[in-house]
């Protein structure tokens, strides 16, 4: 997200966008933007300094998607909330094929110093949230 010299924000392909907000860990803006079908990407901008955490594009998926090591086409999407710094990531595998049952991973992470950081083993099942 950048500030023009008419106070005007605009986001990661130069478009006009809303000003950003604290979403994330108490003072981040964390966004995921859609890039076409199947393909997003995230972006986490400290709100104090204005600098991008790249840490975040881990996540992103762009027009090849990612493989998970046994082979396993995924798309990431991330859970989080404005007061936390941890970070849940659920990878959904293999969603593509309808013939299949859609697979879905999980693993938490935690910001720490600019950095998301693994607290947990990635588990072989997504486990259920309550939705606010």
């Amino acid at each position: 997200m950048h500030k023009d010299r008419d106070g005007g924000w605009t986001g990661p392909s130069w478009k006009a966008a809303m000003a950003p907000t604290v979403t994330f860990a108490g003072e981040y803006d964390l966004d995921g933007v859609s890039c076409g079908t199947e393909c997003r990407f995230y972006q986490l901008t400290d709100l104090r300094t204005g600098a991008e955490v790249r840490a975040i594009s881990m996540f992103d998926a762009g027009e090849e998607l990612p493989v998970t090591r046994d082979g396993h086409p995924y798309l990431t999407i991330l859970f989080y909330k404005p007061d936390s710094r941890m970070l849940i990531a659920e990878y959904h595998l293999d969603f593509r094929e309808h013939d299949k049952p859609q697979t879905c991973r999980q693993r938490y992470f935690v910001l720490e110093d600019g950095k998301l950081r693994p607290i947990s083993k990635t588990f072989p099942f997504c486990a259920e949230r309550d939705e606010p």
